[in-house]
């Protein structure tokens, strides 16, 4: 049996954004976010866009991260390749000046906690050191401005109320927040071209939340700490990078965000910012393809009170009986 299409789509959208989920198990997402880094790091130092030379020397080499032991071994490595890397100016010359401001300080990870300290101030200083064009010749050539991207929603979910509810949803979004909520829409379908396919102009809803002890700015803005959530600005253009010209659903058009404001700002019992809540909006055409008639039968299709031909005597077109007879799924 085929689900109804907003099933579907919802579903759909929930899949396609599934990947900012962050992963419960913290080992896992520590995983996760080191084989990210690993990848735009090697690709930096691969590329001649930013450096006049490839740096061949300082390529992290461990294998991807899948459990606590090869997570240490990589992001231990990538400690010390770095290191290497920043300071580089032969061969080529890699960078045109040594970078001796962006140095890791966090200590060789010796379990989880130290491993997810050291992925933060990898991060941190690797993201400062890729983007730095100071000194004289400059350390690079222009900015390599590549999102390190870590898993930071802890929940994607639909959400079956209305704008009226968020009241509701502000008591909900506790301290597991950010989290989206998305909810599909619709309007009535219409007849489009004369081979038979309807097309019904559909409205997504998407609620985007976050809560937490970080300032106003903050949670628009995002956090200067690593691998925290980088703020409701950067979930509207992740969500908007997943599903613009991409909709999930077989027989969707092109996604357009319609609009996206924010509708709450609570603040807590001391006066500061507590929580926010946008709604991000995204209108699209979708066509639904259906059974073609047998038109040769209709020579023979009476009207039910036997008073004439149906085709002659009810319907204009064919075209029409077909919408007359299939239903939006």
């Amino acid at each position: 049996m085929t689900r109804p299409y907003y099933t579907r789509l919802e579903d759909g959208i929930l899949y396609r954004l599934s990947d900012l989920i962050r992963d419960t198990d913290e080992t896992a997402w520590a995983c996760t976010t080191a084989n990210e880094i690993k990848a735009v790091y090697n690709a930096h130092l691969a590329s001649t866009t930013y450096h006049t030379a490839a740096d061949t020397w300082n390529t992290a080499t461990s294998a991807d991260a899948t459990d606590l032991a090869s997570l240490l071994v990589l992001a231990n490595e990538i400690r010390g390749d770095y290191a290497k890397h920043r300071i580089l100016v032969g061969g080529g010359p890699v960078h045109g000046s040594a970078d001796t401001v962006h140095a890791t300080t966090a200590p060789i990870a010796t379990d989880l906690t130290t491993a997810v300290a050291l992925l933060r101030d990898i991060t941190t200083q690797f993201y400062g050191h890729k983007v730095d064009t100071s000194g004289t010749p400059a350390i690079h050539l222009s900015e390599d401005s590549t999102r390190i991207f870590w898993q930071y929603v802890n929940k994607v979910a639909y959400f079956g109320g209305g704008i009226e509810d968020v009241l509701e949803v502000k008591k909900k979004a506790t301290a597991g927040a950010p989290f989206i909520l998305v909810q599909a829409q619709g309007g009535n379908p219409k007849m489009i071209n004369v081979g038979g396919t309807y097309y019904r102009e559909t409205q997504v809803s998407l609620l985007l939340i976050d809560r937490n002890a970080r300032s106003q700015e903050e949670k628009r803005r995002g956090s200067d700490i690593a691998l925290e959530p980088p703020g409701l600005y950067q979930m509207i253009e992740d969500v908007c990078d997943r599903l613009v010209n991409q909709m999930p659903v077989d027989g969707s058009g092109v996604a357009i965000p319609s609009r996206a404001w924010r509708i709450v700002v609570d603040r807590n019992m001391h006066g500061d910012p507590d929580i926010q809540i946008w709604l991000l909006t995204f209108q699209a055409k979708v066509a639904h393809q259906w059974d073609q008639i047998d038109r040769t039968a209709l020579d023979d299709l009476e009207r039910a009170d036997g008073e004439g031909d149906l085709y002659e005597d009810g319907v204009k077109t064919f075209d029409a009986l077909e919408m007359t007879l299939n239903k939006w799924p």
